[in-house]
């Protein structure tokens, strides 16, 4: 085999007409704001979501917990916080005890979606063991409206914007919702 071998099983038809279906047909941040992303600035947007989430849980009245991490496997105060799971989105409204994990994509592969599900799972039974006096509501929080034809979606208990702003009391529509992230996406050009 040489080079011209395996340029051609590289550069093929086949090969680039399937990534550019894919491209197409993704959602994924580019195509929720409507604009051209460097893969930096996709991975930056999911943690402006969370931020944007908080926002508008505070200014909803909700109470934003700063805690970062939750002890799930009880290993106590660590240097490195070894053994403790990271909280994307914790807080309190209306006598509820909330928590999401934030997705901007949840077209996992399986070991990550399963980890994302054992993630959600582990930490809402810390919040209830701790949390006894809370109602706990969790799931995968996703950028998308609702369960849009051909979204791809490998994790469980999965909550959409339309939920996330009935439970915290916004009437939007999701004309007006993705109007909004498109703007988002146009202002960054």
């Amino acid at each position: 085999m040489n080079i011209s071998d395996v340029r051609t099983l590289i550069l093929n038809e086949k090969n680039i007409s399937h990534l550019k279906e894919v491209e197409d047909n993704s959602f994924n941040i580019k195509k929720l704001l409507g604009t051209k992303l460097t893969q930096s600035q996709s991975i930056k947007f999911g943690n402006i979501f969370q931020t944007i989430i908080k926002d508008i849980v505070k200014s909803k009245g909700g109470e934003v917990l700063t805690q970062k991490f939750a002890d799930v496997y009880g290993v106590g105060e660590t240097k490195l916080n070894k053994g403790h799971k990271d909280i994307d989105i914790w807080f309190l409204l209306d006598g509820k005890m909330y928590y999401f994990e934030a997705k901007t994509n949840l077209d996992l592969d399986s070991e990550k979606s399963k980890a994302t599900d054992t993630k959600v799972e582990d930490i809402t039974q810390w919040m209830k063991n701790n949390y006894v006096d809370y109602e706990i509501y969790s799931g995968v929080l996703s950028c998308w409206w609702d369960k849009e034809p051909g979204l791809p979606v490998k994790v469980k208990n999965v909550v959409f914007m339309k939920e996330f702003f009935e439970i915290i009391g916004v009437d939007i529509s999701s004309e007006e919702y993705y109007h909004i992230m498109k703007e988002f996406g146009q202002s960054l050009k």
